[in-house]
C-alpha cells in the first residue's frame, strides 16, 4: 500500500505539468486483489494501476519513477515486483485538418449540435497508428458515445450506433472525393 500511496502522491505532484489537449498525467489504482478469506493473512497482494501519460511526462519517465519507488520499498524489506504489461505513448495531431473539419460539419448536420473538438487521454489505437506520422497527419477519433464510458452501465444507444454507420460512409465519400 505504501508504494501506491507514494506513487499517487508523486504523480499528483507531477500534475503541475499539463498538456493543452490532454490535461494532466493521471495515476489511478483501479484493481486490488488479495487474500482468500477475512480471517487469514494473504500470502500476496496484486495491484493494477492505470497511468495516462502526457508528452510532458512520458512513459519512460513514469516507469523510471515507479522503479525508483519499488527499489525504495525493497530496501525497506518489502517483497515487491513491478510488471509493465502495456505502455502506449500519448500522441498528438493538429486539430485543424480537412478530415476533422468534415467530420465536425457532418456530425453537426446529423445531430443538430456543435461537436466538441479536442484531445482525449485514454489509450486508443492512435498510439500505434500515429507512430512516425507527422503532426499534420489527418487523424480523428470520431464515434458514438455518451456519459457512460468505463462505467458499469457503459452503453451506446442502437439508434446512435446506426446513425454513425451512415455518418462514416458520408465522411469517407466526401473526404475521398474532394
Amino acid at each position: 500500500l505504501q508504494l501506491l500511496q507514494d506513487g499517487n502522491h508523486l504523480f499528483r505532484e507531477m500534475n503541475q505539468q499539463t498538456n493543452e489537449l490532454l490535461g494532466p498525467l493521471t495515476f489511478n489504482t483501479t484493481i486490488i486483489h488479495g487474500g482468500q478469506q477475512v480471517n487469514s493473512i494473504p500470502d500476496k497482494a496484486i495491484a493494477e494501476v492505470n497511468i495516462r501519460t502526457i508528452p510532458e511526462s512520458n512513459n519512460a519517465e513514469v516507469t523510471k519513477e515507479l522503479k525508483r519507488l519499488v527499489a525504495i520499498q525493497k530496501e525497506d524489506g518489502a517483497q515487491i515486483d513491478m510488471d509493465v504489461y502495456m505502455s502506449q505513448p500519448s500522441r498528438a495531431v493538429q486539430g485543424d485538418s480537412k478530415l476533422a473539419d468534415l467530420a465536425a460539419e457532418l456530425g453537426k448536420q446529423a445531430s443538430g449540435k456543435e461537436l466538441k473538438r479536442g484531445g482525449i487521454a485514454p489509450v486508443t489505437d492512435a498510439s500505434n497508428l500515429l507512430a512516425g506520422k507527422p503532426q499534420d497527419f489527418p487523424f480523428i477519433i470520431f464515434g458514438p458515445g455518451n456519459n457512460t464510458p468505463h462505467q458499469v452501465n457503459e452503453s451506446v444507444p442502437k439508434k446512435m450506433y446506426l446513425q454513425f454507420c451512415d455518418l462514416y460512409q458520408q465522411v469517407f465519400e466526401h473526404y475521398l472525393t474532394d
